[in-house]
């Protein structure tokens, strides 16, 4: 059960943060979409840093920070939707290179991990 209010905690916190990158780079830039790619690459670079300290981290505390915060801080569901929104309203080069770059930089940055 503890394990369980670990990750909802960590789940609400990335969550909020999420919420609140999109909400202000959509009011500087009226492009949701750049909000998504920055939490998502955002969410890449700090699973690198939790993986590359990993063995400092207890049980808790990866259930805290990778499946609570980094879930809820990253989101392909998010993304999915506004590329087919973007789609729809006739800007297929912004939806498909919102696409290919959140893609491209979760890619990179995985291997990146493996190196």
């Amino acid at each position: 059960m503890k394990s369980v209010l670990v990750v909802f905690l960590g789940g609400g916190l990335g969550s909020v943060i999420r919420y609140g990158t999109s909400y202000l780079v959509m009011n500087y830039t009226n492009r949701i979409w750049i909000g998504t790619f920055l939490v998502n690459v955002l969410g890449s670079i700090l699973f690198i840093i939790s993986h590359r300290i990993n063995y400092e981290l207890s049980t808790e505390q990866n259930y805290l920070i990778r499946i609570g915060f980094l879930g809820g801080l990253t989101t392909f569901s998010s993304l999915s939707f506004q590329t087919l929104q973007l789609i729809k309203s006739g800007r297929l080069i912004e939806g498909v290179g919102s696409l290919v770059l959140n893609i491209l930089f979760g890619i990179v940055i995985g291997v990146w991990i493996v190196r």
